[in-house]
């Protein structure tokens, strides 16, 4: 089962990522806007950790959050 979600940049109120998780927890990126690119490893390893603990969303950076789809 995989489970979907989108990083969103809340300041400009855009979609500046999409992915999803695979059934061994693994974030695989679908699409990603350049704003973010650099940090990508970073963020899977912050979403990794929001699943893992049982959380459908939740802040990244400041402006970035996530959202399970």
């Amino acid at each position: 089962m995989t489970r979907q979600f989108h990083i969103e940049d809340r300041a400009r109120g855009r979609i500046v990522a999409t992915g999803e998780i695979d059934a061994s927890g693994l974030v695989i990126w679908d699409e990603t806007e350049t704003s973010v690119r650099e940090e990508l490893s970073d963020l899977a390893e912050q979403i990794q950790r929001g699943f893992a603990a049982g959380y459908n969303g939740g802040q990244l950076r400041p402006p970035l959050e996530w959202f399970e789809l």
